[in-house]
């Protein structure tokens, strides 16, 4: 792009709410002569609780514009979040004569294979996502992904399109201005982050919590930011020292993490789609960027990186409630450890490497959302 005449870039999604890895997607693509204008299906409402910017933002029933967008204005490319809103990408793509991003941000496949609902249902559905990648990948001009471990999705997406670059999780150079407060007085707050289910180890850390919080009154509390089962809620509900906070976005987290002494936790129970962990996990990294020690699950690429960094502790893949309350017990016990822990997180997401802007620059290089070359 020039950079002189006003352009913008289509970002077509399946759901309203603007996750964390979509928000940083968007706030690399804008810039003072490029805005972006979003399609989606008419699923939740819009939710741009995770989107660091100031631009200016409109929100329609299905459309939102972000940015100061003019009439006229250029469509530089089409960025496509969702397998299901591929096809229209493509399709659309093609029609304009501009190029096509696909970002998979979940293994979709396998995630559905693993999902709610009758096996067939999800078999039949897998097969949709299967037909749906055979048919428009080859057609994209780039795709992005999540990184798994040794690489798992990047080589299931190179079946079908050769050109694939992955995209850690790693949080904005933003967070390291989050470090987590070190007041030895105060309690110590356990924090999750995160969609609330079982299998992301919330009920456990719960239970665990409710145990501790009772053997060491006014010591500790966990904090849960989030939303899902609202069974695991209500089970814990009028626990001393237990909050769940419903859904935030992430500049609420790091006010929190900033005023006070915290502990990460990013714990997932064994199954085929969480044993093929790896840098996509985005809490952990926020976590760690904010000064928290961690807690985590032996599952993926997880446990042996946290271990490899001192950075925190580890618990089974099955998520063992005693393991987990002997983790959390370390923690809040060994404060000479925790503040080892926590200054070995700050020095690594120091590193720039360690930063989405890093990340970005891989897709930047490409010029492919500024109209150049690929």
């Amino acid at each position: 792009m020039n950079g002189r005449s006003k352009s913008h870039v289509l970002v077509l999604i399946g759901s309203r709410r603007i996750n964390t890895r979509m928000a940083m997607f968007i706030a690399s693509i804008l810039a003072p002569d490029r805005s972006v204008r979003i399609l989606s299906l008419p699923r939740h409402a819009w939710s741009f609780a995770s989107l660091e910017s100031a631009e200016p933002m409109r929100t329609h029933l299905f459309n939102a514009k972000i940015g100061r967008d003019a009439d006229g204005s250029r469509l530089n490319a089409i960025v496509c979040f969702h397998w299901i809103m591929m096809p229209l990408a493509v399709l659309w793509g093609k029609a304009k004569r501009v190029p096509v991003v696909y970002d998979e941000h979940d293994h979709y496949e396998l995630n559905t294979l693993e999902g709610g609902g009758g096996r067939l249902i999800r078999r039949a559905i897998g097969a949709l996502i299967s037909i749906t990648h055979r048919t428009f990948l080859p057609k994209a001009s780039l795709v992005t992904c999540i990184h798994l471990k040794d690489e798992a999705l990047k080589k299931h997406l190179q079946k079908r399109q050769p050109n694939v670059i992955e995209l850690n999780n790693y949080p904005l150079a933003a967070w390291r201005g989050a470090a987590s407060a070190q007041l030895p007085s105060a309690p110590l707050c356990f924090v999750y982050a995160g969609g609330v289910f079982e299998e992301k180890g919330v009920r456990a850390a719960a239970l665990a919590a409710q145990d501790l919080i009772g053997l060491h009154p006014g010591r500790m509390e966990l904090h849960v930011f989030g939303t899902g089962d609202t069974s695991i809620a209500a089970e814990f509900a009028g626990v001393a020292g237990l909050f769940f906070h419903g859904s935030v976005g992430s500049n609420e987290i790091r006010r929190f993490a900033s005023s006070r002494r915290c502990c990460g936790l990013a714990m997932l129970r064994s199954s085929p789609r969480y044993d093929l962990a790896g840098t996509n996990v985005t809490k952990l990294y926020e976590y760690l960027a904010a000064g928290m020690p961690v807690i985590v699950s032996n599952v993926g690429e997880i446990g042996a990186f946290v271990e490899a960094a001192q950075v925190g502790l580890t618990v089974g893949e099955m998520l063992p409630t005693d393991e987990v309350k002997s983790a959390m017990s370390n923690m809040l016990l060994d404060e000479a450890a925790f503040d080892l822990r926590s200054e070995r997180a700050r020095t690594l997401m120091l590193r720039d490497d360690m930063t989405w802007e890093r990340e970005w620059t891989k897709v930047a290089e490409t010029r492919i959302l500024s109209g150049g070359p690929t």
